[in-house]
């Protein structure tokens, strides 16, 4: 039977009450019964600070989390994010968070607003990949076939009015008769818009991340499978011209290549080819192997 008493006798530094243990000897270990078993705890158990060394309340006071670069890494990346950038045109709907600040809430105008003013260049840009994205690959052989997808997809709601006249059928009739276009038109298999979202080791982004681990989001616009390969494309609707086209396309191979590395893992096939396609210049840009 434990006979020992608590008696308390003072508060710490942080204002916790704290006790002192007398009367049982095996509680001593070594002196007379009646000693104290120790000289102050509080209600955790831990000392005042008063009773706790100064070199040790030094080391505590100096303490560094040794894994203080884990505490700044975000816990989800875009793929839209390695150029840089918080959202593209082709995230419009927000897959993940930025890793930067946040901007400011942006409000839908009004529909008499919207349609009181001409549309901007990036809307534009969501209006054509809309188009590529729902459009009827079959269909795309002559301009008049291509704006009839456009009023079809105004018909089932997939566009509004405006998107359907702002989406750029010419440059889309043109990038189905270049080589890329003529390849999706002949591929097994075709994925639009495809998501993805995996694990990946943090140092490939960060480095010195250590053994973190970052979820990855991203949407490839089109994937297609021929003979068991792939080839992968991302679309851009950015104003380029011969003098820039070779810098911008720079700044997308670390989103393209990530698209690359996804596939593989997901698909379980090889990328053949990977490119980058710039409707208003009508050019495609290739990731360069091994990049």
């Amino acid at each position: 039977m434990n006979n020992e008493q608590f008696t308390t006798v003072g508060r710490d530094a942080l204002g916790a009450p704290y006790s002192v243990g007398i009367g049982d000897p095996r509680s001593v270990g070594v002196g007379a019964p009646g000693n104290p078993r120790f000289v102050g705890r509080d209600a955790l158990g831990a000392p005042p600070l008063e009773n706790i060394p100064a070199a040790e309340l030094e080391a505590r006071r100096n303490y560094v989390y040794p894994h203080q670069t884990a505490v700044s890494l975000p816990s989800k990346l875009t793929a839209t994010e390695l150029k840089g950038r918080a959202s593209d045109a082709e995230d419009r709907e927000d897959v993940a968070e930025g890793v930067g600040p946040k901007r400011a809430g942006i409000f839908r105008r009004p529909d008499f607003l919207r349609e009181a003013r001409p549309l901007t260049g990036a809307e534009k840009g969501v209006a054509t990949h809309l188009l590529m994205q729902h459009l009827d690959f079959s269909r795309t052989s002559a301009l008049a076939e291509i704006q009839g997808e456009a009023a079809r997809l105004r018909a089932l709601g997939f566009l509004d009015g405006r998107q359907a006249q702002a989406a750029d059928a010419a440059s889309i009739l043109r990038f189905f008769r270049s080589e890329l276009g003529r390849e999706l038109l002949d591929a097994d298999e075709l994925f639009r818009e495809f998501r993805f979202s995996l694990l990946r080791p943090a140092d490939e982004f960060f480095p010195d991340a250590g053994p973190e681990k970052i979820l990855l989001q991203g949407v490839v616009d089109c994937c297609a499978v021929k003979d068991g390969e792939l080839t992968v494309l991302d679309f851009k609707t950015d104003y380029v011209t011969a003098d820039t086209l070779a810098d911008v396309a720079r700044g997308y191979f670390p989103q393209l290549r990530v698209y690359v590395s996804a596939l593989e893992e997901i698909m379980g096939k090889k990328v053949r080819r990977a490119a980058l396609y710039f409707f208003g210049a009508g050019e495609s840009v290739e990731l360069p192997p091994g990049l």
